[in-house]
């Protein structure tokens, strides 16, 4: 499984979540409504491991950040 593999199933698993947020993807235009919540997402990968010497198989090291942003003095719990 590529690295782009594994952003792309992340990305679709969130895209199927209902949370009501516009988001803003990686590398795609983006413009927040004043007022208006919205997530902003990021992939973050470390370098791979090789948890076995000599091995042709390796780990993906990462972290599939979710921002939530919301208006200032904004109540979080009404969204």
């Amino acid at each position: 499984m590529t690295a782009l593999t594994v952003k792309t199933a992340l990305e679709t698993g969130l895209s199927a979540i209902s949370t009501g947020f516009q988001t803003a993807w990686e590398n795609v235009k983006f413009t927040p409504v004043t007022g208006i919540p919205f997530q902003r997402v990021n992939t973050l990968f470390a370098e791979p491991d090789n948890p076995a010497l000599g091995s042709s198989s390796y780990r993906e090291l990462g972290i599939f950040q979710v921002s939530l942003f919301y208006p200032l003095n904004a109540d979080r719990l009404t969204h």
